[in-house]
């Protein structure tokens, strides 16, 4: 559906698309008519650790940091555990200069429009309306780093960050 969104849908089709994460050009089922319609896009920016070959035709590539060069929670992939774990990760190594968090792309779409930004915990197939719980709320006027994130992420279960932060072994 995508390639014919962008190819066939005239005005009303997509124009720009933001690809974070992910290989486009190489992830389609018809690459005879994927990479053209990539070409065709007035604006293509890619957020990724890696180059791609969709960000090689993106009009922007932004860098972004690696596992080992942020502060991370295993909370999303909780789920996948054997049994119930947490932990939380500090930066091993100093990101290179011109990197960034993948968020941070986002937020500062958000803070350059004056949008505030809000996160909420993820509920996959729940409109992020009608997530309940608390909401982080980004002020486009203040500074947010990944570590406040976090922090606010482990607000959402049993453990506080600073439980979670004395024991780098992760908490079963």
């Amino acid at each position: 559906l995508l390639p014919a969104e962008i190819l066939d849908s005239g005005e009303q089709g997509i124009r720009a698309l933001i690809v974070i994460g992910g290989d486009l050009a190489r992830a389609m089922p018809d690459p005879d008519r994927t990479l053209p319609a990539l070409d065709a896009l007035e604006l293509l920016v890619t957020v990724d650790q890696r180059p791609t070959d969709t960000g090689a035709r993106a009009h922007y590539e932004i860098a972004t940091s690696l596992p080992y060069e942020r502060h991370d929670l295993t909370g999303a992939v909780e789920i996948y555990f054997a049994q119930t774990f947490a932990r939380v990760a500090t930066p091993l190594l100093e990101r290179p200069p011109g990197y960034i968090d993948d968020w941070e792309f986002f937020w500062g779409l958000a803070r350059r429009m004056g949008t505030p930004m809000r996160m909420k915990q993820a509920l996959f197939g729940v409109p992020h309306d009608q997530i309940p719980g608390e909401s982080f709320d980004l002020d486009p006027a203040k500074t947010t780093s990944t570590q406040d994130i976090v922090r606010w992420m482990c607000g959402l279960g049993d453990l506080s960050y600073e439980e979670l932060l004395a024991n780098p072994r992760g908490i079963a």
